[in-house]
């Protein structure tokens, strides 16, 4: 008898039979006392007092009663007995049921039926009814299986990088008729494993740097950075120099290259090259990994010289005949790029009182007389001689040429003188006299 069915739902018949006639035949049916099962008197139909469960704890599944069946003879009745056994029989009435949610972790890259922790449903029915198998439904469902005893496993090798946690429908289904079903909610957490080198992330490896950064000042905050995919401690990167430089330091934690002490671009110091090592651990050893890589470091020229005139202070002595580029001013440059050391010249004092003086020439330093007939020229003349870059504001100091001016002696405009023939030799005819202006000269000696 099928559990399930309803009060007063027939079980079975009872049919006695009596070999006398009329009333004598007459039968009636009797049941022993009992909870679940009742007996029509005429009919002999044995029906059920309520609904049977067979999944109801502390239930009988197996009924047994005595039937009695009774004549209705005169004067005395005579009677019958038999057992009666029903077996209640289970149908598949219950589905499965979980008690709890899921949360389970796992370490990436395990091998497949790694175990992931264990599962469990609970169907009430028996037998067929309550064998239950296990699925899980949900995007990338394919990575774990449930063994039947209710064992998660993987089912591939999983990767944290790609996916670190999972969320699926868990499905327990029995094999009763009709198969019945449970769901509840499995979340699985791939925990992560040091598996993944820090990588440096822009592609470049050079760098520019200004050769008048000051010491510790930053040369590239963000060209030696570099990311690791793994998680929490395996995830920090931490930064090092591993050549024997000592130009160049660098942060421990941001990857930022510092100057570790001044570089001049004019003393040759034009290329560095700067081994980083971006680790997971800031201390090499076991179990740590680490990626290098070569940055160079190309300085630029600045305009950090100052022009120096050579061969001044000094004096020029000119003549009164050659006013034109007498003298050439010379200097030097520091620095070593092109545009850093082209310069202009300038005279800045000049002590000629006259509209006219002397002029340089701004590209080759010649000095010359402003006028070619020297009109207004003075001696003892001093000029103010400087040299700037023609980029930027860096000039010479001042610097004095002193000019005296060797002018022709001057002679009275005619003579005339006489004397007789037949005069002797060495006969003083008449005198010539001159007079030279650069006797006034201190640098003169007349």
């Amino acid at each position: 008898f099928d559990e399930g069915n309803v009060e007063n739902a027939s079980v079975i018949t009872i049919t006695a039979t009596d070999q006398d006639i009329g009333t004598n035949a007459a039968l009636s049916y009797f049941v022993s006392p009992n909870s679940y099962l009742a007996i029509d008197e005429t009919t002999g139909e044995v029906l059920a007092l309520q609904t049977l469960n067979f999944d109801q704890p502390d239930f009988d599944q197996s009924l047994s009663v005595v039937i009695t069946a009774v004549d209705a003879g005169t004067p005395v009745q005579r009677s019958s007995t038999t057992e009666l056994t029903v077996i209640v029989q289970d149908i598949n009435d219950n589905a499965p049921t979980f008690n709890t949610t899921y949360n389970f972790t796992v370490f990436e890259n395990q091998p497949s039926d790694t175990l992931v922790d264990t599962v469990l449903a609970v169907d009430i029915d028996s037998g067929a009814n309550s064998q239950l198998s296990y699925t899980v439904e949900g995007t990338d469902a394919d990575r774990f299986k449930v063994q039947p005893d209710g064992r998660v496993l993987t089912d591939t090798m999983l990767n944290r990088e790609q996916r670190e946690s999972y969320t699926f429908i868990l499905r327990a289904r029995d094999n009763g008729s009709p198969r019945l079903d449970g769901t509840t909610t499995l979340h699985i957490t791939v925990l992560d494993k040091n598996d993944n080198s820090p990588q440096f992330i822009r592609a470049g490896d050079e760098i520019q740097m200004n050769e008048t950064l000051a010491v510790s000042q930053v040369v590239s905050a963000n060209q030696a950075e570099a990311s690791d995919a793994d998680t929490a401690q395996f995830g920090t990167v931490f930064y090092r120099i591993t050549d024997s430089t000592s130009t160049f330091d660098i942060n421990n934690s941001t990857g930022a290259i510092l100057l570790k002490k001044t570089v001049d671009f004019d003393a040759g110091e034009t290329v560095f090259t700067v081994d980083v090592t971006a680790s997971d651990s800031p201390t090499p050893g076991a179990g740590v990994r680490s990626t290098s890589k070569t940055f160079t470091i190309r300085i630029i020229d600045n305009q950090d010289n100052f022009p120096v005139i050579t061969n001044l202070p000094g004096s020029a002595i000119i003549a009164e005949t050659n006013l034109n580029n007498f003298f050439t001013v010379q200097f030097t440059d520091g620095d070593s790029s092109a545009q850093f050391r082209t310069s202009t010249f300038a005279i800045v004092e000049d002590s000629l009182e006259a509209p006219n003086g002397f002029v340089i020439n701004p590209t080759s330093g010649a000095v010359r007389f402003s006028s070619d007939t020297g009109d207004g020229l003075w001696t003892n003349t001093t000029l103010g001689i400087q040299v700037c870059n023609t980029i930027g504001t860096s000039c010479s100091t001042i610097q004095d040429l002193f000019i005296d001016l060797n002018r022709r002696p001057e002679l009275s405009p005619t003579y005339d003188f006489s004397f007789h023939e037949n005069t002797g030799p060495d006969v003083l005819v008449g005198q010539l006299t001159a007079s030279d202006l650069n006797c006034e000269d201190a640098l003169l000696n007349c």
